[in-house]
């Protein structure tokens, strides 16, 4: 990833890290030669690791964390303008509680301007 790359990601996720099911951006720091992210801790693990090949969840556990993924893409849509265009279950954390956590925004796109108009996504 280039400079560029990292700090428009850094930069989309702390504008959105507001929501509590989307992963918090604590602080952070972006220089010439380094870059440094803390971020909140995700005790569960990511959701890969819950759902059993070729069984999946249990029906009541998708429905949990189907509602709280819907919210935190809401939260993304309506209130910071961005699409996260990676979403799967590797890049959903789970909190110590067993809360959903969206996360790693790398290709993460803003498609609303501050004026409210929306823009084209060009980019990959």
């Amino acid at each position: 990833m280039s400079e560029n790359d990292v700090s428009k990601e850094v930069i989309i996720h702390s504008r959105c890290s507001k929501h509590s099911n989307i992963l918090k951006v604590i602080d952070c720091n972006i220089s010439k030669d380094y870059l440094w992210i803390a971020m909140e801790m995700a005790d569960g693990g990511d959701l890969f690791d819950k759902i059993e090949p070729d069984i999946g969840v249990d029906a009541e556990v998708a429905q949990f964390y189907f509602q709280q993924l819907l919210r935190a893409i809401h939260h993304l849509h309506e209130v910071c303008g961005i699409a996260h265009r990676d979403i799967k279950p590797e890049n959903i954390l789970l909190d110590k509680s067993g809360n959903l956590k969206l996360a790693d925004f790398g290709l993460a796109s803003q498609f609303r301007r501050k004026d409210g108009t929306k823009r084209l996504a060009r980019d990959q």
